[in-house]
This record gives C-alpha cells, sequence and structure tokens, in this order.
C-alpha cells in the first residue's frame, strides 16, 4: 500500500469526514448509499468526472490516473473505477493505454465483487 493511502485510511478511521480529495466512504454496492444516484450519496449532484485531456499527453490526466491509483490502494475500487473510465473514453477506448485503462477498471470492479461475496 503506498503511504498516501495509509495516511488517508489513517485520517478516516480517526473520523475525518473526508481526508484531501477522499470522500467519506468507500462505496459498496449493497452496503452504502449509491455516491451518485442516492441523495445520500457522497457524489451526488456533482457531474461526471471527465478526462482532462489524453493520458500520456496530458499532465492533468496523469495526475487523475494516479489519483486513481492512491484511490484504490485505499480500498476505493468504485472511486478509481469512475475516474479511469473517464480516461478510456477519452481515448476513445482505443489503442494500448486504453486496453491498459480498461484491465485497470476491471481489477476495481472486481474488487467490489469481492467486497459483495460474489467473486
Amino acid at each position: 500500500m503506498h503511504e498516501r493511502a495509509r495516511e488517508v485510511l489513517e485520517a478516516l478511521k480517526a473520523g475525518a469526514e473526508e481526508a484531501d480529495g477522499f470522500p467519506p466512504y468507500a462505496f459498496v454496492p449493497g452496503c452504502h448509499p449509491h455516491p451518485r444516484r442516492s441523495p445520500m450519496g457522497h457524489s451526488h449532484g456533482a457531474p461526471h468526472p471527465e478526462a482532462p485531456g489524453r493520458l500520456g499527453a496530458s499532465d492533468a490526466a496523469e495526475a487523475m490516473f494516479f489519483h486513481g491509483v492512491t484511490l484504490h490502494d485505499a480500498g476505493f475500487f468504485w472511486e478509481a473505477h469512475e475516474l479511469w473510465e473517464a480516461l478510456w473514453h477519452g481515448l476513445e477506448r482505443r489503442g494500448p493505454t486504453a486496453r491498459f485503462l480498461q484491465g485497470a477498471i476491471q481489477s476495481a470492479a472486481a474488487q467490489l465483487k469481492i467486497l459483495q461475496g460474489m467473486p
């Protein structure tokens, strides 16, 4: 686990509402309000993430990718999936980088299934 992810988990365990860009809970379907659809969701009313440029050609897109990595490492699998999916769509779902992102997205989805007891 990255040191940053460890710090975030400790802050959240200590009762922080939100720790530097991390939502107050890691969404697990069936266990928490849906982040976007539920009025109680941590991202309700927020716009869907959009790629700030093409991954590999934009510092902002790379920052978005690595924020997804930090989210993933801290157990925020759905939230990481959302960021990576935006980047994947920004690449028009084609090419080697898009295939890499697709694998990361599927890995995050698999982690959610495991948490749901549906491996």
